[in-house]
């Protein structure tokens, strides 16, 4: 995706409200993050550090493969998101991920732009 077509960094969370993280690459059918997703993660770091925020990470798919592979690599990234963020200082404990594979689109799976959607990583302030 071209630099002036990102959509903007997380800058506001809210309790209890999920915001899917913007800028968010993963390597294909993988959870590793992709080196040009760490500044919008840095700022998310920086934002839970500063606040003392409690955070649930939830990963979610579409829905091309089977639902157990999907479930587990939904968890795999929202893991590896939390891993980053504890590397960038974030305390262990303040941080959790679940995934939930493609039980919970936000779009129609049967188009491209749809399916991209859907393959998410949310994050949650929790109380």
């Amino acid at each position: 995706m071209p630099e002036d077509k990102r959509p903007e960094p997380i800058t506001v969370l809210r309790v209890n409200e999920a915001v899917a993280i913007n800028n968010l690459l993963f390597e294909t059918a993988s959870d590793v993050i992709m080196p040009a997703s760490l500044p919008e993660l840095q700022r998310i770091a920086t934002l839970v550090q500063t606040y003392g925020y409690r955070v649930r990470l939830a990963g979610h798919t579409d829905n091309i493969g089977k639902a157990e592979d999907n479930r587990a690599l939904s968890q795999a990234r929202a893991e590896s998101v939390r891993q980053q963020l504890i590397a960038f200082g974030c305390q262990p404990e303040s941080i959790h991920a679940f995934g939930y594979g493609d039980t919970m689109p936000v779009a129609d799976n049967e188009t491209e732009e749809g399916r991209q959607l859907n393959r998410r990583v949310e994050i949650t302030i929790i109380p």
